[in-house]
């Protein structure tokens, strides 16, 4: 496993592999390993790498901040988990009948300026 860093110049670089993180904390240690294995060649890795540095960057919330980011994290959990409410067609429109009656002339705009 090598520490990655997740620079954007290396995410170009970042292919496949073991990679993760380690963080010492008073008592233990935290490891975190992932694996990535592309499924296909020429995928997009973008959505997988925007995860990786989120996780990245939750491992790097101090510890006064995390109650603030599980409440966040729910919320947002959350939101997304709830389906998109579906849109109310709009009604067809309606075909009026008319005739020419009447013409009216308008009178003049004016604008008058200060």
């Amino acid at each position: 496993m090598r520490q990655w860093d997740p620079s954007p110049s290396e995410w170009d670089e970042l292919q496949a592999g073991l990679f993760g993180w380690v963080r010492e904390y008073p008592g233990f240690t935290l490891s975190q390993a992932m694996v990535l294995q592309p499924l296909e060649d020429d995928v997009d890795l973008s959505p997988v790498l925007e995860r990786v540095a989120c996780h990245m960057m939750v491992e790097a919330i101090p510890d006064r901040g995390i109650p603030e980011l599980w409440h966040t994290l729910v919320g947002i959990r959350e939101f997304h988990s709830e389906p998109v409410p579906k849109r109310a067609e709009l009604p067809a429109p309606e075909r009026l009948s008319v005739r020419i009656g009447h013409t009216y002339e308008r009178p003049p705009f004016r604008l008058e300026e200060e």
